[in-house]
């Protein structure tokens, strides 16, 4: 019996941790997130639906390029509604160096997992994205491109898939 309770309190433990250590995917290298997804768009939000609950989110995309795949014109991905902070990273058009850090478990993007080890996407409407679109989620599948023309990020991935 004590056995069985001491067993059942570690269980509880553990799982009141959540995610304590995310999923070695959301963190593989910059070249192995290109090579590992299908498709890769840029893309801009036309429109943001909440769910009664306030909670489930659905993003419909327009495709501005494909750098990678074979998306439709319009595509729609699921998430956590946007903060209410309207201020999103894109640190510095990514120029900045904590985003090119490659620290062992932790790759440096706008995108984090919640509690439930799942990366879930939150955007502002007619804002630009680059979009890595097939899961497994990574820290950097949803960055925000404020100016194309400028973004280190968005060159980085349209050398690496140029076909």
């Amino acid at each position: 019996m004590r056995s069985s309770l001491i067993l059942l309190l570690c269980m509880l433990h553990s799982y009141a941790w959540g995610c304590y250590v995310p999923p070695a995917e959301q963190h593989v290298s910059d070249i192995q997130l290109i090579s590992r997804t299908k498709n890769i768009v840029l893309a801009k939000v036309t429109n943001i639906s909440t769910a009664e609950n306030k909670w489930d989110t659905t993003y419909s995309f327009q495709t501005l390029k494909i750098l990678k795949g074979n998306l439709p014109g319009t595509f729609q991905i699921r998430g956590f509604p946007k903060s209410k902070n309207d201020e999103e990273p894109h640190f510095g058009n990514h120029g900045n160096k904590q985003f090119w850090k490659n620290d062992p478990g932790r790759n440096w993007g706008r995108s984090f997992n919640a509690p439930d080890c799942v990366i879930h996407p939150q955007f502002t409407l007619n804002g630009v994205y680059l979009i890595f679109y097939d899961a497994p989620y990574h820290s950097k599948s949803f960055e925000r491109i404020v100016d194309a023309e400028n973004d280190k990020w968005l060159k980085y991935v349209r050398e690496k898939t140029s076909r």
